[in-house]
């Protein structure tokens, strides 16, 4: 029977492998905003997207319902219900980590807003011609109203805004189907004319990166996984893409994007080798239930095997993505990375990917949504053990009731273990 000298090293020994909360992550995505030029809700439809939403409705098949679900665009209850919480929920971390760190350290906590794309319902719209090109009003809206929220929530914290480009991103204010010519427009004009924090869509890390307790640095690398060309645009297929269109990247003077991630990785491992690294971007790497014949929205991503291996081999314990619009892990679902399936995901690398805050599919005249869509937001906390090596992550979902009477985006499941033993260097 322990000693009591003997249960006080026990629990000394607890406490030091006890892993340190370094760091929070909101991740916001597939907001699909559908605005015009003043920010308000935009009622007109396009022709394009009618016929869509009608063909839809008419051929009642999964593939068509899952089109559907795709086609959606934002509640204006929702984005303004998304505003005022997300400054709530900043300041009340900040706050968090003040008093489980004390003042210093607590203001050092990062908290960094991760969007991982489809910003846009429909995409960019034309200017009529002249002067032509296109307006990114989604862009726009998020750089003007929800990117400052972080600062005014607080002003002297080390926060961070970090956005990715999604395929809906990529249209012409209409599928792409209709809009085929459009297409490589689009994206080139996004990689040069997106407003604020986007930036160059190319494989790189970011440019801001931040301090971790016990010495450690938070780097965030962003991909563009949208391909250039129109027919993937229709599918919403998946493929790590250099961007901008039509140059070199900059660190391997070629067009092979994940050659350019290497290099870019390789780089920062150099300069800072004990840094934790994750890799954010729009289409998941593992598809979870992914059946074409069950949704159309998982398509594919050309070259997943590639790109897994390698975040495997950096290591990236952790992946961020988007455009499936549902929660995984699921609510209920806690992941131990040594023994994870998360093909093509190796060992020790864990995918998140979050809900839609705002979005709900269009309905007009007989046309309904073919299923409830469920609105929501995720905060991930950061939990490092440095002397193991492994990085743990708990969640927090924030739900939004569409009783409009219950508390707009309630904390459920709160803090909860969702991927555990995530390796890093």
């Amino acid at each position: 029977m322990p000693t009591g000298v003997t249960r006080g090293r026990i629990a000394i020994l607890r406490a030091v492998a006890e892993p340190v909360w370094v760091a929070s992550i909101i991740h916001l995505t597939d907001m699909h905003l559908h605005l015009d030029d003043r920010g308000e809700y935009n009622l007109d439809y396009s022709d394009h997207i009618e016929l869509m939403m009608r063909m839809a409705y008419k051929f009642d098949s999964v593939r068509w319902r899952s089109l559907f679900k795709g086609l959606s665009e934002h509640i204006p209850d929702a984005l303004r219900h998304l505003q005022r919480r997300l400054h709530a929920v900043i300041a009340k971390e900040r706050q968090r980590a003040v008093d489980m760190h004390g003042a210093e350290a607590g203001a050092k906590v990062p908290i960094v807003v991760l969007q991982t794309g489809d910003v846009e319902a429909y995409g960019a719209r034309p200017r009529p011609r002249p002067p032509g090109g296109f307006d990114f009003l989604g862009w726009d809206y998020l750089d003007k109203t929800l990117a400052p929220i972080l600062t005014k929530a607080d002003p002297n914290g080390a926060n961070g805004w970090v956005d990715v480009f999604g395929n809906h991103d990529a249209w012409a204010s209409a599928y792409p189907l209709t809009e085929w010519r459009a297409h490589r427009r689009v994206m080139k004009a996004m990689s040069e004319e997106v407003p604020g924090r986007l930036g160059p869509a190319q494989p790189s890390r970011f440019s801001q990166d931040w301090e971790l307790a016990g010495g450690r640095r938070l780097e965030v690398f962003r991909a563009s996984s949208v391909p250039a060309d129109w027919l993937s645009g229709v599918r919403a297929s998946g493929r790590l893409t250099a961007h901008p269109l039509g140059k070199r990247l900059p660190s391997t003077g070629g067009s092979d994007a994940l050659a350019e991630l290497k290099k870019c990785v390789a780089a920062a491992r150099v300069a800072k080798p004990r840094a934790v690294r994750i890799l954010a971007l729009h289409h998941p790497v593992h598809a979870f239930d992914a059946s074409r014949l069950k949704e159309l929205a998982t398509a594919g991503f050309a070259g997943r095997d590639d790109l897994a291996h390698f975040a495997g081999r950096v290591p990236f314990p952790l992946v961020i993505a988007g455009h499936r619009h549902k929660l995984d892990p699921a609510e209920d679902a806690r992941y131990d990375a040594t023994t994870l399936n998360q093909f093509p995901l190796p060992s020790g690398v864990g995918q998140l990917v979050a809900e839609s805050p705002t979005m709900y599919p269009v309905a007009f005249d007989n046309v309904r949504p073919a299923e409830e869509v469920v609105n929501s937001f995720s905060l991930y906390r950061l939990l490092l053990d440095d002397e193991r090596g492994r990085l743990e992550v708990r969640r927090t979902v924030f739900r939004r009731e569409h009783d409009l009477t219950a508390q707009p985006f309630r904390a459920e499941a709160e803090d909860e273990p969702v991927l555990t033993n995530l390796r890093i260097e």
